[in-house]
């Protein structure tokens, strides 16, 4: 995949281990600030982003934990996050998920945490932002939360793309369907021309994945919750058929299905990782669609 004509800097908010990281940096993009708040995800970040970005690391507020610290005021939010191009992050999905409860943006905790990605686009202005979430957001609460989504950032000045990409659609084999949110500041000096990326042939398998014969040719969604499943569970998410023999997926394969580098390690237990990984993004789902994003902003005066 081509990397950008010009350097831009992103910031990586909700970051989990940085899959948005690893799909922007991909495409010669740079991180200049990232918010994590849980501890054990902020560890394996840390683990392996520190060595590769020390930059990143060099002013401790700019791996920063709760953003909900730092959009207590405009000031705060600038004296914290530095200018950057492109907003990115995978806001908390439970408010909005199937398997939650659904309370959306009553959920006081997480389900308000899209209104601090709008106060940091009120305040940076940068150029776009690229967002996800899971499916459920666009039919909750009868369409009402996506559509105030889109009042409210088309009131800051944005345009509002949004479409549910498969991760098998673009080179792993996992279904885990998602909502893509993609967004441009309304310059005016030009019309923004956006369209997601279209699906390319899947080539990667669960044989593949799992290094032995899996009738499966995609598996399961990672689920976060650490309990293992039973072949036969109807929400089974981790146990496959592998040369005739029942056997769960491991980290590192977990890893290899969400698009993760296979020198990407894990400073914390198996079962955190897998929750990590089940909280993750799809990297090269993410990536194919950050390319997309970075046509246009290549070309924005």
């Amino acid at each position: 995949m081509v990397k950008s004509k010009k350097l831009h800097t992103f910031i990586d908010l909700f970051a989990g281990i940085g899959g948005f990281h690893i799909a922007f940096s991909n495409l010669g993009c740079d991180c200049v600030y990232v918010s994590e708040f849980e501890k054990y995800a902020r560890l394996t970040y840390e683990n392996y982003f520190k060595p590769r970005h020390p930059n990143l690391f060099r002013i401790p507020k700019h791996f920063g934990g709760d953003i909900k610290e730092v959009t207590t005021s405009d000031q705060c939010i600038v004296d914290n996050i530095p200018e950057f191009d492109i907003l990115t992050g995978g806001f908390p999905c439970q408010p909005f998920s199937q398997a939650g409860i659904k309370r959306g943006f009553m959920d006081k905790t997480r389900g308000t945490l899209f209104f601090d990605i709008a106060r940091i686009l009120e305040v940076r202005k940068p150029k776009a932002f690229f967002i996800e979430n899971v499916r459920g957001l666009l039919a909750h609460d009868d369409g009402k939360t996506i559509s105030l989504m889109r009042e409210v950032l088309h009131k800051l000045g944005y345009s509002f793309h949004h479409k549910v990409i498969k991760a098998s659609d673009f080179g792993t084999p996992t279904h885990r369907p998602r909502l893509y949110m993609v967004g441009f500041r309304n310059d005016a000096d030009h019309h923004i021309q956006f369209s997601f990326p279209d699906p390319i042939p899947l080539k990667l398998t669960m044989t593949d994945i799992l290094g032995g014969k899996v009738d499966k040719v995609i598996g399961y969604t990672l689920r976060v919750g650490g309990v293992a499943s039973g072949i036969n569970d109807r929400r089974n998410w981790d146990a496959y058929i592998v040369d005739g023999l029942v056997r769960r997926i491991n980290v590192k394969e977990a890893a290899r299905l969400m698009g993760f580098p296979e020198d990407f390690t894990f400073p914390v237990s198996d079962r955190q990782a897998m929750k990590q990984l089940g909280n993750s993004v799809a990297i090269p789902a993410i990536q194919a669609t950050a390319a997309k994003l970075l046509e246009v902003i290549d070309h924005v005066r």
